[in-house]
């Protein structure tokens, strides 16, 4: 859960404010975890300010919905509130929007294939194998491989080190080797049809980001510590190891050029340009605060790359010297994407979805889309951007004008990835414990440059065209 990232530093820099912001979201979309979680914040006053009627309010919800803990302090804090207070707080829990698991606004563009039930959230990006397999983990520390057709379950892996109610994401080479690690310290390289592993990594600290698949045999990943490591893809063996120096705050983002450039996003606020061969610095380039996520490539070379300092950023990957930068009206906390109609689009945490221009920087249209925009767009060959909101919607906007043409609403939307050939669309919930595939009317994925977060469906995160 994100709201728990920020709440107990995990992987990202404490902010309560933040944290309690995601309880919130997924409090209101019936999370019994975070009410509860939400009811403690009010109770101790960390991020918000001490208040027992919400407190209770919030508890008395969770144990509504089966928090086993929230009925339990329920009966331990009554006796600290007045009369009025234990009155207002069931009138305030009453009220709570009652939401379905899935509504139709506007209109309906998806037809429901299958569900899978994860017995765990699933907030990681689920990434689709060359036959249509999806590989996903869930909060219960497991890695199941899915039929495309039935989602019936092929094979199960648990990683001994993972940690539960916590998820990475993985990533699959060409040879259809997956690449996992469940914030553990250890790399898995499971064979893709049966599970098996065929070598396990140790970083020596814990791994948050999606491994990247070099072209080279090198396959990529950052651990909490700020380093990065470049190992054999076929071996497991280390070949090197490279340190950002940002401390203990939570592991890099990884993308890779064609030329085996390797960039690295740090939370010491800066990017990196590496020599993907033997690790050796090349340049780096400072932005005004952390960055969370990975760069996207433009088939020039050109790097982009949204900070935290609320700025989109793009440079010269070959020597980092910036171009230009634009300014958005919240944190940026996902990879920008970018289009064949050479428009850069990047979401905010301020609600908006915004296109750019890729080669001046300036504002082509921005649009509001009811909730922060944690997941990156992709981009259809209909001139088509689907976006993921916080909020639990999926929106189609259009890439000229970016004018809304239908929004698919659900409870919280974790993330969610297209199969290129299919027409399927898989996606994950915070609220609910089931990866669902469905029929969508989007034909593909647009082929070029970087068309959605990983770059792929395979989250390779490497481009291969040279330039």
């Amino acid at each position: 859960m994100y709201g728990s990232a920020y709440y107990f530093g995990e992987g990202v820099v404490t902010d309560f404010s933040l944290a309690v912001d995601w309880y919130k979201k997924s409090a209101t979309q019936g999370n019994s975890k975070a009410q509860y979680i939400l009811g403690a914040a009010y109770w101790y006053g960390k991020g918000l300010p001490k208040d027992p009627t919400q407190t209770y309010r919030w508890w008395l919800t969770a144990a509504s919905n089966g928090h086993p803990l929230a009925k339990e302090w329920l009966a331990k804090i009554a006796p600290h509130l007045a009369p009025r207070e234990l009155v207002r707080a069931k009138i305030l829990a009453n009220a709570l929007p009652k939401t379905n698991n899935m509504t139709t606004t506007t209109r309906n563009p998806y037809v429901l294939l299958w569900k899978f039930e994860t017995e765990g959230f699933s907030t990681s990006i689920p990434v689709i194998g060359d036959d249509g397999t999806a590989y996903l983990i869930s909060w219960n520390n497991k890695l199941c491989a899915l039929d495309k057709t039935t989602g019936a379950k092929k094979w199960e892996f648990s990683p001994t080190d993972g940690i539960p109610e916590n998820n990475a994401s993985l990533s699959i080479g060409p040879d259809g080797t997956v690449y996992a690690a469940a914030w553990g310290t250890v790399l898995y390289a499971l064979e893709g049809k049966t599970g098996r592993i065929k070598w396990e990594y140790e970083t020596g600290s814990r791994i948050f980001s999606s491994p990247a698949i070099g072209a080279t045999g090198i396959t990529y990943v950052a651990s909490r510590d700020s380093n990065v490591h470049a190992v054999d893809s076929e071996t497991g063996v280390r070949l090197w190891v490279f340190s950002t120096g940002a401390g203990d705050k939570g592991g890099p983002s990884i993308s890779i050029g064609a030329n085996n450039t390797v960039y690295v996003s740090s939370q010491d606020s800066k990017i990196y340009s590496l020599d993907g061969i033997t690790g050796a610095r090349k340049w780096d380039f400072k932005t005004g605060s952390a960055l969370s996520s990975s760069a996207a490539i433009g088939t020039e070379g050109d790097i982009y790359i949204g900070s935290w300092d609320s700025k989109v950023y793009a440079l010269s990957g070959k020597t980092g010297a910036k171009k230009w930068e634009f300014k958005t009206g919240g944190r940026i906390h996902s990879p920008p994407v970018i289009g064949s109609d050479e428009i850069v689009y990047v979401g905010s945490q301020d609600g908006t979805i915004y296109a750019l221009n890729k080669k001046t920087g300036n504002l082509k249209w921005s649009t509001k889309t009811e909730g922060w925009e944690w997941f990156s767009p992709s981009i259809g060959p209909d001139r088509i951007v689907y976006v993921g909101t916080k909020v639990g919607k999926i929106c189609a906007l259009s890439a000229k004008s970016g004018r809304k043409k239908w929004e698919y609403s659900m409870r919280d939307i974790s993330g969610s990835t297209i199969k290129k050939d299919s027409r399927i669309m898989y996606f994950g919930s915070l609220t609910d414990t089931k990866i669902h595939a469905a029929k969508t009317d989007l034909k593909r994925l647009n082929e070029r440059p970087w068309p959605m977060f990983g770059l792929n469906t395979q989250k390779t995160e490497k481009i291969t065209r040279k330039y």
